[in-house]
């Protein structure tokens, strides 16, 4: 647990680019993955590519992050955005930090006006299931993956968190 409290960042300098890859990293290794991103290519794709907010405590130590990125579905012309990656520090999970990063998240999405909102989590990682279960959202199989989606309703229920 943390004890201090913590804020959250939108990546702007160096430094945070650099916490962000090594959080990015600690992520991938959860998955049994061996993705080293470059602070340098986060860095160059962060605004066009995608979003992310970083939970830095009082300190300056940085303990998770959260990224998403838009998207467009002609079909109904709707604005939407997906959550790509939610990644908390182990020895400070429990402490309500993806809480708040998932709902900065739905804040953009909010203030974007996007009518869709989805993610996906790995059918292995079931404290990622039982914690997005909690926000609801209709729940559909990818494969690998358990897909979330919420519509305009959904997002307007999940605003209320905010």
């Amino acid at each position: 647990m943390i004890s201090e409290g913590f804020t959250l960042v939108t990546p702007t300098t160096n430094g945070d680019f650099i916490s962000m890859a090594a959080l990015a990293a600690d992520l991938a290794a959860h998955h049994g993955d061996q993705y080293t991103p470059r602070p340098s290519v986060l860095k160059r794709d962060y605004g066009n590519w995608y979003e992310a907010r970083i939970a830095r405590t009082a300190f300056g130590q940085d303990i998770g992050f959260v990224s998403w990125q838009r998207f467009y579905a002609s079909e109904c012309a709707e604005r939407g955005m997906e959550i790509r990656n939610l990644f908390v520090k182990a020895d400070v999970r429990g402490a309500g930090i993806g809480r708040v990063l998932f709902l900065a998240a739905v804040r953009a999405a909010v203030e974007a006006d996007c009518q869709r909102l989805r993610l996906g989590v790995r059918k292995d990682n079931a404290v990622g299931i039982r914690f997005y279960k909690k926000f609801g959202g209709n729940m559909f199989d990818m494969g690998m993956s358990w897909g979330y989606r919420w519509s305009r309703d959904g997002i307007s229920e999940l605003s209320k968190w905010i």
